[in-house]
């Protein structure tokens, strides 16, 4: 058993799109997760990652309503539990480090009093050690002085600051699981780089599983195991590391690889950086088929009017003496052309 199990979770929002259409910035998404593991989830903005973050923690936004699925925390189904019980759940076993720490944090209080509430409240730690642990996160998670700091409002601190205070606030009951949401963006590459590692020390040492949601190919690279890609509230590729970065089975996950930056070569021309053409689909006007098929230069008649479904990958033999063989492993596609980019080779895993 997985100590994470999400199977066909959906959400839509209240209101309807045009002609009676659902809204769906999650639809039917599945993923595993095992300790230690790390998942990256990747797509662009609008493709449907932090919804999905945000119904596994059960803080689904106003207008927003759990359609259907199941979310399973070491076999508990969380769906169903009242929301005191999930509070117990939340910062405890399984914790999130929100895309925007400016709305996660309270602008009333000091850090250093937000920070041991979580200690107070999961750990039934006296206020002063909880202080005391809380400075040492605070360290860890490069933020110079950090005793001091314990006293200092969000708003006296850079954005950076403040999403260093906010892993530190994730990785204090040393959760099961931590989601982080975009958790360096606002970070230089020395501080990525150090927070990337205290992920990889928690996997290491603790066994907490990572589901990392970046848009950063380069991130997912350094610090995951499995890659799942998202695009208009669906998942489209599920493979492990190596497998989707080498040889993609989906236009668009081949799309976002090529479009991440390279640099050149000594002496060498700067490299073209490609992109996706148009844009990312509205969720209320989704075209018939498949969602990516405007935008794909793979597309064939089938794609606008058949939505393909995420599939095993059914790989061609390399000699003449045995038939299809399908991988039944982790390596999925929904994509009715993945057989001829699996014919392709592509390496484009980042430096």
């Amino acid at each position: 058993m997985a100590l994470l199990e999400v199977d066909g979770l959906r959400v839509r929002f209240e209101r309807s799109a045009v002609d009676g259409e659902r809204i769906r910035p999650v639809d039917d998404v599945s993923l595993r997760l095992e300790p230690g593991e790390a998942l990256g989830l990747v797509g662009e903005s609008g493709s449907g990652k932090s919804m999905t973050a945000l119904a596994l923690m059960g803080l689904l936004p106003r207008g927003a309503v759990l359609e259907g699925g199941s979310v399973r925390l070491g076999g508990r189904e969380l769906l169903a539990l009242p929301e005191r019980e999930l509070r117990r759940l939340r910062g405890d076993r399984i914790a999130i480090v929100f895309q925007d720490p400016s709305g996660a944090l309270n602008p009333y209080l000091p850090v250093g009093l937000q920070l041991a509430e979580v200690l107070e409240e999961h750990r039934g730690i006296a206020r002063r050690e909880a202080l005391r642990r809380s400075a040492r996160a605070l360290g860890e998670v490069g933020i110079p002085d950090p005793e001091a700091r314990l006293a200092a409002y969000p708003h006296e601190l850079s954005g950076g600051m403040r999403q260093r205070v906010a892993i530190a606030m994730a990785l204090l009951c040393e959760p099961e699981i931590l989601i982080a949401d975009e958790p360096t963006t606002a970070l230089d590459a020395t501080l990525q780089a150090q927070v990337l590692e205290l992920f990889a020390q928690a996997r290491r040492a603790r066994g907490t599983a990572l589901l990392l949601i970046t848009h950063d190919l380069g991130v997912v690279a350094r610090s995951c195991d499995r890659v799942s890609v998202m695009y208009a509230g669906r998942l489209v590729e599920t493979a492990e590391l190596r497998e989707v970065f080498a040889r993609p089975l989906h236009p668009y996950t081949l799309g976002l690889l090529e479009s991440a930056p390279r640099l050149a070569r000594e002496g060498g021309a700067r490299p073209e950086l490609p992109s996706i053409p148009g844009l990312p689909p509205d969720l209320a006007r989704l075209p018939a088929g498949c969602a990516f098929h405007p935008r794909c230069s793979f597309r064939i008649e089938r794609c606008g009017r058949e939505r393909p479904s995420l599939q095993p990958f059914m790989e061609r033999p390399r000699d003449a003496a045995g038939g299809v063989r399908r991988l039944d492993g982790p390596r999925r596609a929904a994509c009715h052309e993945k057989e001829r980019l699996g014919a392709l080779a592509r390496p484009q895993v980042p430096a």
